[in-house]
């Protein structure tokens, strides 16, 4: 079981960083975006706010009924984008992450601080790239691994 909750966990802030887009500078990416997944009946909607700095910020709500899934985090991380080589860079650990709440229904609390404390270590200075990066009007595209990503301006 603390293998599924550290999966899952793991998971989680990969979702949240793997979708993330933006750049630096005067571009069309600085701003929020929205990007919504329904998988198997398990929706989350991540929240991006690009910053000029090079930060950025998330948010992540995963619902699901049954089994019962409510996971609430956010976190910030480093970003560099390159337009001319429609390329994005970012960086991110996951204690930059903050889980508000995370219940799955059969996993205990003890359980889940223990999975937190176990990704946290795991996952130090994770860098990830993004190619194909497109954006048209307010519709954000991307490749990550080969799988495409939709964003859209909120």
């Amino acid at each position: 079981m603390k293998r599924i909750v550290n999966y899952v966990m793991c998971l989680c802030v990969m979702l949240v960083a793997m979708t993330a887009c933006s750049g630096k500078g005067d571009n069309g990416l600085i701003g929020k975006w929205e990007q919504t997944v329904d998988a198997n009946g398990v929706k989350t909607v991540v929240t991006y706010d690009f910053q000029n700095s090079g930060k950025l910020r998330q948010t992540m709500v995963m619902k699901n009924d049954a089994p019962h899934i409510f996971i609430d985090a956010e976190g910030v991380c480093e970003y560099s984008y390159s337009e001319a080589d429609k390329m994005i860079n970012f960086k991110f650990s996951g204690s930059d992450f903050n889980f508000k709440a995370f219940e799955i229904e059969g996993v205990s609390d003890d359980q889940v601080e223990f999975a937190m404390e176990d990704m946290k270590s795991d996952m130090v200075n994770i860098e990830q790239e993004f190619t194909d990066v497109n954006i048209e009007g307010d519709r954000m595209t991307a490749k990550f691994n080969g799988m495409q990503l939709t964003l859209k301006r909120i």
